[in-house]
């Protein structure tokens, strides 16, 4: 309990000092995942690998997706940009680049098809205001490690959960804090109101590394800030995944 709650909040919750401007411009994410067989995933990795190339064969412009893959997380794609708003506009660029990789893109994506076995689709709000040098968390080849806490939070202490955020900024601040951390509202979903936050490292244990070392700079001033964020909370789940260049397009090299 204490890792979760000290280690996953006293970690996560900060958020950044004033915003600009721009970063109060909304950045939304459309998600996709398909979750597949333990038995399949080398198949579904072949045919994900063979749709990335042949999209960057024929020159596939106007689509971006970044997969990450983990275990409840199954292959979560990742589309910047696009909002509840946009998905029309999304779906006619996924048109396009279908027409443009044609029957071998439709034979490869049925391929991965047969072997999905559920699906899942919903969107993330970036809150810039929620979130700790948020530029540091980008996706990024050289840390593919990423940590994953859903924040389900009482729907009458929405208010009160991101007021606690904010003392845990201050608290980042005052300690010199450098590791960052990015905070989203789903916007969909069954059980709302809920808040993922995002952290990543180079592999799982330079995340306990560095959360040790931040658990021991904020020492007791963490303890008052853990139990006002706990009071809003229904629960706490923690997840782990892997960013993946080569199933994600266009080809990553470093952060977006």
């Amino acid at each position: 309990m204490r890792k979760l709650l000290i280690g996953a909040l006293a970690m996560t919750l900060a958020s950044a000092p004033a915003a600009s401007a721009q970063d109060m411009q909304p950045t939304w994410y459309t998600i996709f995942a398909d979750h597949v067989a333990i038995s399949d995933r080398q198949a579904y990795d072949e045919a994900g690998r063979d749709f990335a190339r042949l999209f960057e064969e024929k020159g596939v412009k106007d689509v971006a997706w970044v997969t990450i893959t983990g275990g409840e997380l199954g292959y979560t794609y990742a589309i910047p940009g696009y909002g509840p708003a946009d998905m029309a506009t999304m779906n006619a660029a996924w048109g396009a680049a279908m027409t443009a990789v044609g029957d071998e893109g439709r034979r490869i994506s049925a391929r991965s098809d047969a072997l999905v076995e559920s699906r899942e689709m919903y969107y993330l709000l970036l809150r810039p205001e929620l979130s700790y040098n948020s530029d540091a968390v980008a996706f990024k080849v050289d840390e593919p490690y990423r940590h994953y806490v859903q924040f389900a939070v009482h729907p009458t202490k929405t208010q009160e959960f991101e007021a606690s955020a904010k003392a845990w900024a201050k608290a980042y601040a005052d300690h010199g804090i450098e590791r960052g951390f990015r905070v989203y509202e789903y916007i969909t979903g069954a059980d709302l109101p809920m808040y993922l936050l995002v952290e990543d490292a180079r592999d799982e244990a330079h995340h306990e590394t560095l959360g040790a070392q931040i658990d021991k700079t904020l020492g007791a001033d963490q303890e008052p800030l853990m139990r006002q964020t706990g009071a809003t909370l229904r629960s706490v789940r923690e997840m782990e995944g892997w960013v993946r260049p080569e199933l994600s397009y266009p080809a990553m090299s470093g952060g977006n």
